[in-house]
């Protein structure tokens, strides 16, 4: 049973994109980062677990074996499959409705020839420098690089009370990949090549250091993007290129949680040639990593209607911006810590103080509106999420694909648009950030309705 609600889902996932390339109209072009294509592959990445699952039901995550809500595997699986599903449609259904490209032809942008390329060059040196003061910065508070690699089991801890900093410095020095990827437009010589490559891999290193993955790997995407739209289109994902690069992602990402352990920096610089065997027989254990299938099996078994939270949750944004020190039982802005209670047993519910709650937190993106409103709720959330990510491509395109509306339309795609409240905190400071930095650095704003946006006619390109 569980290996067929694993085709199931694949099923459901495939079928909308197979549909729009065979209506696509014959010679027209193929975007491979279109919306239907990024949304579609982003949620098979749920596909590898679920088929696990189903190959052999002993392949759950601890967190979800060891759960009170879910102990029929069976019945928990079918409730996320069925969700999920519904979810997907809906963005795809948000996708191809008219409010996206009616939202993008009212935003105001930035004039794309102001991207110029003295300017982009100035201001590749601007965030390289503001966002090397970020992390010099962020490393000064939490007592040095050093510190934090012996201890990176703790590392939720030894960040606290840094969270704008580090987004700070993350995002200047993703601002600045970009714009190292669209500075290839203006010449594309060996040396210049070498020193966009070099200038991108000192930028994972940073993003890196602090013992995450997400932040890298998304940096390096958006670069690639940038290449795509701004200086050479991109015919193919998988070439010897980027086979490549997906292989030494793929290292990376199985390395990093070993030195999430007690001790593991030591015995990794003790003996160096367990580093590599040692991912590796943890590889079977990555696809959890990936997919939100977990957390949508608790939530579906918990989150019965007597359960649901009617809204409640988000009374905790209105203490949001007061600090922690005026108000002790302040309740926790991310509501990942409610779904991490929920998950290990407890009977939680907003607004608790979150000294009362676990330190880690399950991040649940749109999934929060099952949580308070039911699969109704959730439904709608993916709705606007396909909404927002159609918005978001629109108006890069009517931008004339700047480095700003490349890295925004792939900030939403990749996630960045969520109805939870860490999610709606995020999204706004980082579209402000944004728009404030690329303003400061190129200047003169388009009011919006220049034109009128054409209808979406093709959101899987």
């Amino acid at each position: 049973m569980l290996l067929v609600l694993a085709l199931v889902f694949l099923l459901v996932h495939v079928l909308p994109m197979l549909g729009v390339m065979l209506l696509r109209p014959a010679g027209m072009r193929r975007d491979v980062f279109a919306p239907l294509y990024l949304v579609t592959l982003l949620d098979l990445l749920n596909f590898p677990y679920l088929l696990l699952l189903g190959l052999d039901p002993a392949n759950v995550a601890v967190d979800t074996l060891l759960s009170p809500w879910t102990r029929d595997l069976t019945a928990s699986v079918a409730g996320y499959v069925i969700v999920a599903c519904a979810g997907f449609l809906a963005t795809v259904a948000g996708m191809f409705s008219p409010f996206g490209p009616a939202v993008a032809g009212a935003l105001p942008r930035l004039d794309p020839a102001r991207f110029t390329a003295a300017r982009v060059y100035r201001a590749i040196l601007f965030t390289a420098c503001a966002g090397g003061a970020g992390y010099a910065l962020f490393l000064a508070k939490i007592g040095g690089l050093t510190r934090l690699w012996m201890l990176l089991y703790n590392r939720t801890l030894i960040t606290g009370g840094t969270g704008y900093i580090f987004l700070a410095y993350s995002l200047l020095f993703t601002f600045m990949g970009v714009l190292l990827a669209y500075s290839l437009r203006f010449r594309r010589s060996l040396a210049r090549r070498v020193g966009v490559g070099v200038g991108l891999l000192v930028m994972a290193v940073v993003l890196a250091s602090t013992g995450g993955r997400t932040g890298a790997v998304f940096a390096l995407f958006f670069a690639f993007m940038t290449l795509h739209y701004g200086v050479k289109p991109v015919r193919r994902l998988v070439t010897p290129g980027t086979a490549v690069l997906g292989a030494v992602l793929l290292v990376f990402i199985l390395i990093m949680p070993l030195f999430r352990t007690t001790g593991a920096t030591q015995h990794y610089l003790d003996r160096p040639d367990l580093l590599l065997r040692d991912a590796f027989r943890g590889a079977g254990r990555a696809a959890p990593q990936f997919s939100n299938a977990d957390r949508g099996m608790v939530i579906v078994r918990y989150f019965t209607p007597g359960r649901l939270w009617w809204g409640a949750s988000y009374l905790d944004l209105l203490v949001a911006p007061i600090p922690r020190t005026l108000i002790p039982d302040k309740p926790p802005v991310d509501e990942g810590v409610y779904l991490m209670a929920i998950a290990q047993g407890q009977d939680v519910h907003p607004s608790m103080p979150a000294r009362q709650l676990p330190v880690t937190a399950w991040p649940m993106g749109n999934w929060v509106m099952y949580m308070n409103f039911g699969v109704l709720g959730f439904v709608a959330a993916m709705f606007l999420n396909g909404v927002a990510v159609a918005a978001a491509y629109r108006w890069m395109q009517l931008g004339a694909y700047t480095p700003m509306g490349v890295y925004l339309y792939g900030f939403v795609v990749l996630g960045g648009f969520s109805v939870s409240n860490l999610g709606l905190v995020t999204l706004i400071i980082t579209v402000g950030f944004t728009s404030a930095v690329f303003w400061l650095l190129f200047g003169r704003i388009l009011p919006g309705p220049v034109r009128e946006a054409r209808p979406l006619a093709a959101a899987a390109g």
